[in-house]
């Protein structure tokens, strides 16, 4: 495979940036030249160094509750992101639409996400969301794009690592 420079956009759920941990290795291993950049929420940046490899880390938090204007601060984000620009592929992780919108903004070729009916317009790979997002469904994503099964990449526990701050002060957990 040639080098390929993907850029994933986690969850704000700490949970699910953990359920993203076999989506990581597959990446890893389907492309071994692999160029990586992680956006995720300031609060989960912490976690993002039990992922394997290296990568890139960009911290991304909503600005606005207005479509609009989270779009212009989304767009400012990428502008300002050069190094993540012209990228090969996108997974947009989340339930949100501005999301998806962030691949299109970084001018990905392939955008991946959950299918959301019509706010998926900017996708150019939709997968079928089940009940919840988890490790299963994210790998799915890889899956449709590379013909290829992952059945040996699972999350075995999900336990708070010691890296993390107090759980009880923080509503995410």
């Amino acid at each position: 495979m040639t080098e390929k420079k993907v850029v994933v956009r986690l969850s704000d759920k700490a949970v699910e940036v953990i359920d993203t941990a076999p989506l990581i290795h597959a990446l890893y291993d389907t492309f071994p030249e692999l160029e990586l950049s992680l956006i995720s929420a300031a609060k989960n940046q912490s976690l993002l160094k039990l992922f394997p490899g290296r990568y890139s880390t960009y911290p991304y938090d909503k600005r606005s509750n207005s479509f609009l204007l989270e779009m212009t601060h989304i767009h400012k984000f990428c502008v300002n992101t050069i190094d993540i620009f012209n990228t090969d592929l996108y997974f947009s992780l989340g339930e949100e639409a501005s999301w998806d919108f962030m691949g299109k903004a970084f001018k990905a070729k392939t955008i991946v996400g959950t299918d959301k009916g019509l706010r998926s317009i900017h996708l150019t790979e939709k997968v079928k969301k089940g009940m919840e997002a988890t490790a299963d469904h994210y790998l799915g994503m890889l899956t449709k794009l590379t013909d290829r099964r992952f059945k040996d990449f699972k999350v075995f526990a999900k336990e708070l690592p010691p890296i993390m701050p107090d759980k009880d002060k923080f509503p995410y957990f």
